[in-house]
C-alpha cells in the first residue's frame, strides 16, 4: 500500500503538468513544458512547431506521434488526400469509446471518428459518390450501440459543437439532449408602473399616483449554450407598449400625466436549467437595455373655480426618445416536446431607468414590474 501511495504520489504532478502544459510525444517519449506556436487550424495541420530559446523545432506527423497548444490536442493519423494516404495533424475533439477528429484543408473541413478497435472513418458532409448520402445517414449506419442514437442525430449539425456533443452523448447513451444554440419566439403579459428616479430634477411628477398597467410583449431569442447542457446566454430583442395616467391634486386643482410609448428592449441573461427528462426548471438573471421607439407625455392641469372648469397643457419640457438601463430576473420551466423542440413559460422583473440628463428639467420616468412569458424554440 505504501509503494502504490508513494507512486500515485510521484506521478501526479507528472500527470496535472501534461494536463494543463503543453507538449509533444513520440511513440515512446513525452516531453513537457515546451511552448507549442499556434499557427492556426490549417497550419497545425500539418507542422508542429516547439520554440525553444533561440530555437525552433519542426515537427512532421511522421515524426511525432501528438502534442497540445493552446488547450487543443492534434494526433497523426493517416487519411486519404488527393488520392494517396499521407499523415496529418487532427485536432481531438473527443476523446473516448468513440473518438471525434476535425481536419481543415484548403477546400473546406473535414470530420473523422473512429471506434475503439476499428480503423478511422471519414464523415465528409456529403459523400462525392452520390452527392446524395449525408454524415447523418453515416453515423446511423456506423454507431448502432445507443437506441437514442437517432434522436440525437436530428439536432446534430456539421460544426464541431454540435458533433463533440453527439459523440460525447453517444459515449454515454444518454437520453438527454447535447447542448445546442436554440432560437425561438416569445410572447406575454405584465403589470408595470411608473417611477420617478432620484437623480431627476422635474419636481412636478414626483407626487403623481402612478398605478400598475398592463402591458403585452412580444419578441424572439437565441440561447447559447456556455457550459455542458446547463448554463447558456440567453439573448432577446422585445417590443412593448406602456399606457398609463396619473394625478395628483392640490387645494382646488388636479394635475393629470397620460403617457403613452413603445419600448424596444434587449435582455442579456445568463440561465442556469437543472435538467430532468421532460420538463426542466431554470432560473435567469441579468442586465437590460431599452430605447423608446416613440414617447408621448403630456400634463394637465384642471383648475375648480365656483361652477367654471378649467383644463389647461401644462408648459414642460417633455421626455426625450430615452435609452434604458436596467436588471432583470426570472424563474421558469421548460416542456421538451422533442430533442429539438421546446416550450417555456416564465415570470421575470424588470427594473429598468432612464439615462437622461438631471441638469435639465425634463420628465424622466423609470419603469417596475413583472411579466409572465411563453416561448417556443425551433
Amino acid at each position: 500500500m505504501k509503494r502504490i501511495i508513494l507512486t500515485l504520489l510521484i506521478a501526479f504532478p507528472a500527470m496535472l503538468s501534461i494536463a494543463q502544459s503543453d507538449y509533444y510525444s513520440t511513440d515512446s517519449t513525452v516531453v513537457v513544458g515546451v511552448t507549442v506556436i499556434d499557427q492556426g487550424a490549417f497550419l497545425n495541420a500539418r507542422v508542429c512547431i516547439v520554440e525553444k530559446p533561440n530555437q525552433k523545432l519542426e515537427f512532421t506527423p511522421y515524426e511525432i506521434s501528438e502534442y497540445k497548444t493552446q488547450g487543443k490536442v492534434y494526433v497523426s493519423k493517416e487519411i486519404e488526400k488527393n488520392g494517396e494516404q499521407r499523415k496529418f495533424f487532427l485536432e481531438r475533439l473527443v476523446d473516448g469509446n468513440v473518438s471525434l477528429y476535425y481536419f481543415r484543408a484548403k477546400g473546406g473541413r473535414i470530420y473523422y471518428f473512429q471506434e475503439e478497435g476499428k480503423e478511422l472513418t471519414a464523415l465528409p458532409r456529403r459523400l462525392s459518390t452520390n452527392g446524395k448520402q449525408s454524415y447523418k445517414e453515416i453515423l446511423s449506419n456506423e454507431l448502432q450501440n445507443c437506441t437514442h442514437t437517432p434522436q440525437h442525430l436530428r439536432i446534430a449539425r456539421y460544426n464541431k459543437r454540435a458533433l463533440a456533443g453527439f459523440f460525447n452523448k453517444y459515449s454515454s447513451c444518454s437520453p438527454l439532449p447535447f447542448s445546442v444554440t436554440r432560437y425561438g419566439i416569445i410572447a406575454g403579459y405584465g403589470s408595470f408602473v411608473h417611477s420617478v428616479p432620484g437623480y431627476s430634477s422635474e419636481t412636478l411628477v414626483r407626487n403623481f399616483n402612478f398605478r400598475y398597467h398592463p402591458q403585452y410583449v412580444v419578441g424572439a431569442y437565441i440561447d447559447k449554450p456556455l457550459y455542458r447542457n446547463a448554463v447558456s446566454l440567453y439573448m432577446a430583442l422585445t417590443i412593448s407598449e406602456h399606457a398609463e395616467s396619473g394625478f395628483v391634486r392640490y387645494d382646488d386643482t388636479d394635475l393629470d400625466i397620460l403617457t403613452n410609448s413603445v419600448n424596444l428592449q434587449l435582455p442579456l441573461m445568463i440561465r442556469y436549467r437543472l435538467h430532468t427528462h421532460a420538463l426542466t426548471p431554470f432560473v435567469s438573471a441579468g442586465g437590460i437595455i431599452g430605447h423608446d421607439l416613440y414617447n408621448n407625455t403630456r400634463v394637465f392641469q384642471t383648475h375648480f373655480e365656483q361652477e367654471v372648469i378649467t383644463t389647461n397643457l401644462v408648459p414642460h419640457n417633455i421626455p426625450e426618445v430615452n435609452p434604458f438601463v436596467g436588471f432583470t430576473a426570472g424563474a421558469g420551466m421548460e416542456y421538451r416536446l422533442n430533442f429539438r423542440n421546446r416550450i417555456s413559460i416564465e415570470v421575470q422583473y424588470l427594473n429598468m431607468l432612464p439615462m437622461g440628463s438631471n441638469k435639465t428639467k425634463t420628465i424622466l420616468l423609470g419603469r417596475s414590474g413583472f411579466q409572465l412569458l411563453t416561448g417556443i424554440n425551433f
